[in-house]
C-alpha cells in the first residue's frame, strides 16, 4: 500500500493540471464572445 501512494499523488495532480489547462479550450468561443475579442486573442488569454 505504501508503494502506491505516489502513483496515486502523481495521477490525481496529473488530472489536476490537464483538467484546468485543456477545459477552457472548449469554451474559446464563448470566451471570445463574451470579452468581445477574436478567439486567437482568447487563446493567448487562456496561455497567458
Amino acid at each position: 500500500m505504501k508503494s502506491s501512494l505516489p502513483v496515486l499523488a502523481l495521477a490525481v495532480g496529473a488530472f489536476a493540471i490537464e483538467t484546468t489547462e485543456f477545459s477552457p479550450m472548449g469554451f474559446l468561443p464563448e470566451i471570445a464572445a463574451g470579452l468581445d475579442i477574436s478567439i486567437p486573442q482568447a487563446g493567448m488569454l487562456i496561455t497567458a
